[in-house]
């Protein structure tokens, strides 16, 4: 089972299908026009039954007791000063609830990383894109939680991106 908070286009959610690597995957997003958006682009795929799509912020649409093999996310995680230094291409055509979050671009993401070992089982993965600059930092905050093996993953660029963790056994 897996969680793609913030799906936006439903492209992690999406492709996670695509490559069998999970039945039913629950897509969430803040409002209904990013999770159209991932609805056509899964009726295009032949994907649309298999998508629970869901709207709310953050950990609101998900049960209190829901547990998943995965959450993942590629959160809001652009700081608001940074917005005149964006290519003009990302800037003006994304929305800017997909772009940018407050604390530095940091706050969605310590909101995910809060309520993540809450909705994953044991030996869950968490998955998060980041801002290159934020990786290890984000990566020690989640080190510090009930998470373990967390690791540092890099684009084909060679930026940090992605933070990966394993939720802790239950102790």
């Amino acid at each position: 089972t897996a969680l793609d908070i913030g799906t936006g286009s439903g492209a992690i959610a999406l492709s996670l299908l695509h490559e069998r690597a999970v039945q039913q995957p629950v897509a969430t997003d803040i409002s209904e026009d990013p999770l159209d958006v991932a609805r056509g682009n899964a009726e295009r795929c032949g994907l649309v039954e298999r998508v629970d799509f869901r709207s709310g912020e953050g950990w609101r649409p998900v049960g209190n007791a829901e547990v998943f093999d995965i959450v993942i996310s590629n959160p809001p995680y652009i700081a608001l000063e940074e917005r005149p230094a964006l290519q003009p291409e990302v800037r003006d055509w994304e929305p800017a609830t997909a772009l940018f979050a407050p604390a530095e671009g940091l706050a969605v993401v310590r909101e995910i990383i809060r309520g993540a070992a809450a909705h994953l089982r044991s030996a869950g993965l968490l998955a998060l894109e980041v801002a290159a600059t934020h990786a290890q930092q984000v990566a020690d905050e989640i080190d510090r939680s009930h998470f373990g093996d967390v690791q540092v993953i890099r684009d084909l660029a060679g930026r940090a991106r992605v933070v990966t963790a394993v939720r802790k056994a239950d102790v």
